[in-house]
């Protein structure tokens, strides 16, 4: 539909009904809002492991401290056997594009099976021994409460069995509350904005995962998701960076290298050495 034809049929609908293409056009932008976030995410993966190897010192290795910091975190939620979509959801609370395709890239790799990540969970819960059976709790190993009950067979009573709010969630109310209760006539746009926000954030991370899918899918000639469990095994076998650096990166097709040698650079051990070979 070229400009103008859309433009005499946006006229001739407000003509005929005026209040449903006045619905029409406020989310019209809203969704521009919502394709802004979308198209301000680098299209190309390349751009991602650029952004953590950026050539200004202090700021890159700030920048790989934090992605060794996220990596770190999400294998102790892996080993923990939390799932999947609680591990997006508290990655999120932390947003950037460039951590959230990496964390969505390294899931990808996970080759568990649901009974193998549920037995780590139980075994996990278990180990704490005052686990707590609410809803929280149960969410984030990705099972309900009657099986954190099954699980807690045994162990000294919970400490609390009550359903417990996330923490962001409390302070969002609250906000909601004191601007309800001191500016209400501010109300409307408060929310009009969280929710405007809230739809470039959904631009944003459909953006990323869009962007993670097409790595994914061009690199299965060059057998990247095998290869980095590969390198996993290796990080976790405490061989050092050296090892992997002989012995792992002359075997990964030239294509795909640059993104092992970005996560070879975010260890600890090899940031300051890095710094010098660069």
């Amino acid at each position: 539909m070229t400009d103008e034809i859309r433009k005499k049929a946006i006229e001739k609908s407000r003509e005929l009904y005026p209040e449903e293409t006045e619905i029409f056009e406020r989310w019209e932008k809203r969704i521009e809002i919502y394709n802004a976030g979308f198209w301000s995410i680098p299209y190309n993966f390349n751009e991602i492991i650029e952004f953590w190897n950026t050539e200004d010192p202090f700021t890159r290795k700030q920048r790989r401290k934090t992605l060794y910091s996220c990596i770190t975190l999400l294998n102790d939620f892996l080993t923990y056997g939390h799932c999947h979509k609680w591990i997006m959801y508290v990655m999120e609370m932390v947003f950037s594009p460039e951590i959230y395709a990496v964390i969505q890239l390294l899931l990808a790799a996970d080759e568990r099976t649901e009974e193998e990540r549920l037995n780590a969970a139980k075994k996990h819960y278990q180990s704490a021994k005052f686990g707590r059976i609410d809803k929280s709790t149960a969410e984030s190993y990705g099972v309900d409460a009657d099986t954190l009950k099954e699980w807690s067979n045994g162990l000294p009573k919970s400490i609390s069995e009550e359903e417990i709010s996330v923490p962001t969630t409390k302070t969002e109310i609250k906000t909601e509350k004191i601007i309800k209760k001191y500016r209400p006539d501010e109300y409307d746009a408060y929310t009009l904005i969280k929710q405007n926000l809230e739809l470039y954030d959904a631009g944003c991370k459909a953006a990323v995962k869009k962007c993670v899918k097409q790595y994914i899918k061009w690199g299965e000639q060059f057998h990247l998701l095998e290869n980095l469990r590969q390198f996993n095994k290796l990080v976790k076998s405490n061989l050092g960076n050296d090892y992997i650096k002989e012995h792992f990166l002359p075997s990964v097709p030239p294509e795909i290298k640059s993104l092992f040698e970005m996560f070879l650079k975010c260890i600890p051990d090899k940031i300051e050495e890095s710094e010098e070979s660069d």
